[in-house]
């Protein structure tokens, strides 16, 4: 019997220990699957006013900001419509890189001339570490 207890005691806790780790996809902290079913304006707006907290944002660069949030997510919205279940070829895989870096660099232009010094920093500061944080759940996924 003492047996039993003891192999029934490991066996519930390694099930335990099996469970996925992370948020469910109904999390409020798994923003981005969460966004993936809202609408371009929804998202903006969720954007923006997260970007307001964080960078302390003034009326005239929250309309600035919600604006640039609007175009980038209905890009967003039509490129995943686009290409949802495509194989691409190395060609078009490359022009999608090119296309996908110069929005990077328009987007940056965009908030540098939007936000001031200290919020353009602090922006900067904010995507490399989201950069980084998805660059390392990449990685344990792989292993």
């Amino acid at each position: 019997m003492k047996r039993f207890i003891i192999l029934l005691a490991i066996l519930t806790s390694s099930l335990a220990i099996a469970q996925p780790k992370g948020p469910s996809r109904d999390h409020p902290r798994n923003d981005q699957k969460a966004m993936h079913d809202f609408t371009p304006e929804q998202v903006a707006e969720l954007q923006t006013k997260q970007l307001t907290l964080v960078l302390d944002l003034n009326a005239k660069q929250q309309s600035s900001v919600k604006a640039l949030n609007l175009k980038m997510a209905q890009d967003r919205k039509a490129n995943s419509q686009k290409r949802d279940g495509q194989k691409l070829d190395s060609e078009q895989r490359y022009q999608r890189m090119i296309t996908h870096l110069d929005n990077q660099i328009e987007v940056k232009a965009s908030f540098k001339s939007i936000l001031n010094a200290e919020q353009y920093e602090k922006w900067q500061k904010l995507r490399h570490h989201k950069k980084d944080k998805k660059q390392r759940s990449r990685r344990g996924k792989r292993r």
